[in-house]
């Protein structure tokens, strides 16, 4: 079964995820619901919640991936939220076994000169 981490745009957005997205696991973080505010995705939100697992990331998870941010110089374009939301993907990779395929350290640049 696959399973879907999701950022805010699909509740603001109003995205069915359950039509185009069929027979899989939704989740979602704690910091994602709290960013949908507007009364129509609240009310989408609110109207999905039973479909949607809201789980926290691991702490170690979130260290890991603000480490690999750092080393690719992504980390402070990325908000508390996207970094929380990639290191649930990675949780659930883990929780599957299937972290073999993700990368621990980033890919070092070859510049020709």
């Amino acid at each position: 079964m696959l399973s879907y981490v999701f950022d805010t745009n699909v509740f603001i957005k109003g995205f069915d995820f359950r039509a185009k997205l069929p027979n899989s696991q939704y989740f979602t973080t704690p910091g994602v619901a709290i960013e949908v505010k507007d009364k129509a995705s609240s009310k989408y939100l609110a109207t999905m919640k039973p479909f949607i697992t809201i789980k926290e990331p691991s702490g170690a998870s979130i260290e890991m991936i603000e480490e690999f941010a750092k080393q690719t110089g992504d980390r402070y374009s990325l908000s508390k939220n996207d970094i929380g939301l990639i290191a649930l993907a990675y949780d659930l990779s883990k929780q599957k076994n299937e972290d073999q395929y993700l990368r621990t350290k980033p890919i070092p640049i070859k510049v020709k000169v």
